[in-house]
């Protein structure tokens, strides 16, 4: 529910570190053989996008808005078909309420009841600084979460699934959604979750990073987050890049097709700072 994926400067290398991490002995039989039988397209032409361009009303800054402008352009001189995507807002909400009470389950399940009160509120100023969520029904997931109730577990995993089927009937019309990683570039470290500066406006930390990555980690799809150059800061501007469950290869295919097209890896450049 809170991972974060290997990193890599290739496709080439992306693809060797998911080998290597998500391909034990018992996958050999059952996983592998199935990926060989995916028709992959042999380029960009083969695959429907969908652009996510806003979810909840929460819509990317100028710098992210340019990457999806112009990666779209791309696809579509690549003879890709493209179009406008858009998720339900109710399924998105309730989406990331329920992200938030899993969140809470997964962080205290090892930790003793103090502790998990002091997380509680530890979260709590950030979860009502957001402006993508009601804060009442943000704050009820997590305390929900934080009691490791095991009726409420089992109740919260029967809702998954259902969000998870209604997002997969959503996405039928394309093959891929494309949406903002974050709302904007990079940001530099930010440990105390400080709001962050985006078009002369400072953005709740929550709203900033989560809303378009969280959906996807709620759903469980694959997701390979693609480099589109940088901003005027010198940092990176990066795209994800979703498939439907078990379409891991046609994403780390797609990421070669993708690095071919000149979504590759630059180091910043922060001139002589």
């Amino acid at each position: 529910m809170n991972c974060t994926g290997p990193l890599a400067r290739t496709a080439e290398d992306l693809a060797l570190a998911h080998k290597v991490l998500f391909a034990p002995d018992w996958q050999q039989r059952l996983y592998l053989p199935i990926a060989r039988e995916q028709n992959l397209s042999p380029d960009l032409s083969g695959y429907r996008f969908g652009f996510l361009t806003s979810i909840i009303g929460v819509q990317p800054g100028k710098a992210a808005s340019k990457a999806m402008k112009d990666t779209r352009a791309k696809l579509e001189a690549a003879g890709a078909e493209v179009t406008d995507f858009r998720l339900d807002d109710q399924l998105v909400r309730e989406s990331l309420t329920l992200w938030i009470e899993l969140f809470g389950y997964a962080m205290g399940q090892t930790l003793k009841m103090p502790y998990r009160r002091l997380l509680y509120w530890q979260y709590r100023k950030l979860l009502k600084s957001s402006a993508c969520l009601p804060s009442a029904h943000a704050l009820k997931a997590l305390k929900t979460g934080l009691t490791l109730n095991f009726k409420s577990f089992s109740r919260a995993l029967k809702r998954r699934q259902e969000l998870v089927t209604e997002a997969m009937r959503q996405q039928q019309s394309v093959d891929i959604v494309v949406s903002p990683t974050t709302l904007g570039p990079a940001f530099p470290h930010n440990s105390a979750r400080h709001t962050i500066e985006m078009d002369g406006q400072n953005i709740p930390y929550v709203d900033y990073c989560f809303p378009f990555v969280n959906f996807f980690s709620l759903t469980g799809q694959p997701v390979v987050t693609v480099p589109t150059g940088t901003a005027k800061t010198g940092l990176p501007i990066g795209l994800c890049f979703s498939a439907a469950h078990h379409q891991d290869q046609t994403l780390l295919h797609l990421a070669k097709l993708l690095e071919d097209q000149g979504f590759a890896f630059h180091a910043p450049n922060f001139g002589n700072d």
